[in-house]
């Protein structure tokens, strides 16, 4: 791969997941095999990757710009966002005559009209020979704004025999160290975390990022009675709460009262995704559980992975089982986690 291509790469995974429903975007300019300047997107409303590019340029190297050739790995847009002006028009006034693209952007407003509106000004756009890397970085924003929903991943952890709790409420300990780690990266890579309203009232989780780098994510929960305790620690001020619930629809601080406009979002999933995807900009959500929660984004197939974690052991006393897996699955990926094992599931249909 073309190394500046290449870095392009390493920029976008950069962006982190508070970019919500934008897509991840990394660019540089060079002129004369010498990199006058990179950028990514850093947050949403922000400049997007190839004009933080360009305003990263040196006020004495501005004047190689226009001889200068924009990598980036995402097609400009040539729209005007909520908060922000289209790329190409930026791109035609700093004089810049080649760029080159990682992939085409899957946005419908987009959709290879930047090309278009690039190469009709005289620029000179050329594709990467393979997009198949640009387009698995932004594979949760191309998913996302098909769908007008938010790209999901399911998580649970089960025993050796398929369990994953006590009816009890006791506290199950199932996976080692290093799953652990693996499941805040997970938290550190997603915007936003949702549990159900049992979970939050039996096991008081923290849902924040301390085994990995990174921010605690936007969590959400179900309280539709409004009447969880608030001293829980989901409640903490350390990152945004969307309380769902039907009484209240308004902001204190951190606290986020949702009531969906549908009132079928309470049973189906996918018009409440459809709602904080709209309303909360909520791009990529990582579900935790309980069981029950876990089984309904199943059941109604609203998830774009799903990520089992199995101990080496058996739990006789455990007896509440795993979520039921759909058949129309498909087992992309097996690794060891230390003593565990972590099994990557997808759709067989991903355009369902």
């Amino acid at each position: 791969m073309n190394p500046y291509l290449l870095r392009c790469l390493e920029l976008a995974h950069r962006a982190p997941p508070s970019v919500g429903v934008n897509p991840r975007v990394g660019a540089l300019l060079v002129e004369s095999e010498r990199i006058l300047a990179e950028g990514w997107h850093e947050r949403p409303g922000g400049p997007h990757a190839e004009i933080a590019a360009i305003e990263a340029v040196p006020p004495s190297l501005r004047e190689r710009i226009p001889a200068a050739t924009l990598y980036v790995s995402l097609e400009p847009c040539c729209h005007a966002g909520k908060r922000t002006p289209p790329c190409t028009g930026r791109i035609l006034a700093e004089g810049i005559g080649r760029v080159v693209v990682g992939c085409c952007d899957p946005n419908p407003q987009v959709a290879g009209r930047g090309i278009e509106t690039l190469r009709q000004a005289g620029v000179a756009v050329e594709l990467a020979p393979d997009p198949r890397p640009f387009e698995a970085v932004i594979r949760p924003f191309a998913r996302s704004i098909r769908r007008r929903r938010p790209y999901v991943i399911l998580k649970w952890a089960e025993t050796a025999d398929g369990k994953i709790g006590r009816s009890s409420g006791e506290r199950l300990l199932i996976s080692g160290s290093e799953a652990l780690r693996y499941v805040h990266q997970l938290r550190s890579r997603s915007q936003a975390i949702m549990v159900g309203k049992n979970t939050v009232r039996r096991d008081n989780p923290l849902l924040n990022v301390r085994y990995a780098p990174g921010q605690p994510p936007v969590r959400i929960l179900f309280d539709i009675d409004l009447d969880l305790d608030p001293t829980l620690a989901v409640f903490r001020p350390d990152a945004p709460v969307i309380v769902i619930n039907h009484r209240r629809n308004e902001s204190q601080g951190h606290l986020h009262y949702f009531v969906p406009h549908n009132k079928t979002a309470y049973i189906r999933l996918d018009i409440l995704l459809g709602e904080l995807y709209e309303r909360c900009g909520i791009g990529t959500l990582l579900v935790e559980g309980g069981r029950y929660l876990l089984q309904q984004f199943l059941n109604q197939d609203v998830f774009d992975e799903v990520h089992v974690l199995r101990g080496p052991q058996t739990a006789p006393e455990a007896d509440v089982t795993a979520p039921r897996l759909p058949d129309e699955l498909y087992l992309d990926y097996i690794a060891p986690l230390g003593a565990d094992l972590l099994f990557i599931y997808y759709p067989s249909n991903p355009n369902r």
